[in-house]
């Protein structure tokens, strides 16, 4: 976890810092769960840039805080679909329950597919039920693989550009890996699986990722389910002492079902 020092230049860096590293900054606060993020996150939903909306958004989620609902409803009308989906997937993970009735109108009146599946996975999830459908980071630790060693130092950043697609049709996901650390990495191979996929796909990426540099990746995925899918990603790199590193996450991926 972050200290108080590097909470408060993510939070200066989320207001004064260039796109990306706004971007940048919204992403790792929300990884930190820092409840004082909860302010200059939602200031954040307003910002010009789609990409810093959009990690805005993911990391409200993440802080799981029922209390930023009214926020996170306020990007519904988002003009990009994709933060729409992210927006209703983190009232579910928000645990955002007072939300329903709201997501139960886009259930049955949204145009796009995809919002509507995300709201009935979303109205699942916020509704009774067994405990290992109610929030996404119980799958990432049961994803955990027994041998892995967690990252060091500074974590590297993986941003996976969320898809939507079709049952039984490939899926072509695609982001960016950067490593915002000091020292060089090497020997990157990131691979996923889970039900939004019907197998394991390993993507060999270049054999060296210099600091403050960043790879695009891309695979294509074929989806075994249709809804609002969990797809765990696994990175594992070598540090610059040659130590074996790995860090692991979760994303949803929207699939309808054309039948």
């Amino acid at each position: 976890m972050a200290n108080r020092a590097e909470i408060i230049r993510l939070i200066a860096q989320l207001s004064n810092g260039g796109p990306t590293a706004r971007t940048s900054a919204a992403r790792f606060l929300g990884k930190q769960r820092d409840q004082s993020a909860v302010r200059p996150l939602t200031a954040a939903l307003t910002d010009q840039e789609r990409s810093v909306r959009h990690q805005a958004v993911v990391a409200l989620g993440l802080l799981a805080d029922p209390s930023v609902a009214s926020h996170l409803e306020s990007m519904l009308d988002d003009p990009n679909v994709n933060i729409r989906v992210s927006a209703i997937r983190s009232l579910a993970d928000a645990g955002a329950s007072s939300s329903i009735p709201k997501l139960a109108l886009l259930q049955t009146t949204a145009k796009q597919a995809e919002i509507r599946t995300a709201a009935s996975e979303a109205i699942r999830r916020l509704q009774p039920d067994p405990p290992s459908a109610n929030r996404p980071a119980e799958i990432e630790d049961h994803a955990k693989p027994e041998d892995a060693q967690p990252a060091s130092g500074t974590d590297l950043e993986v941003d996976l550009r969320t898809p939507t697609g079709r049952l039984g049709e490939f899926i072509k996901l695609d982001g960016t890996i950067t490593n915002p650390g000091d020292e060089p990495v090497s020997n990157l191979v990131l691979a996923l699986s889970g039900p939004a996929g019907t197998e394991v796909r390993s993507m060999r990426l270049p054999n060296r990722l210099d600091p403050k540099s960043t790879v695009e990746c891309d695979a294509g995925i074929k989806p075994a389910h249709a809804g609002s899918v969990p797809l765990t990603w696994r990175l594992s790199f070598e540090d610059s002492k040659g130590d074996r590193r790995q860090q692991h996450g979760v994303e949803y991926v929207v699939v309808i079902d054309s039948k």
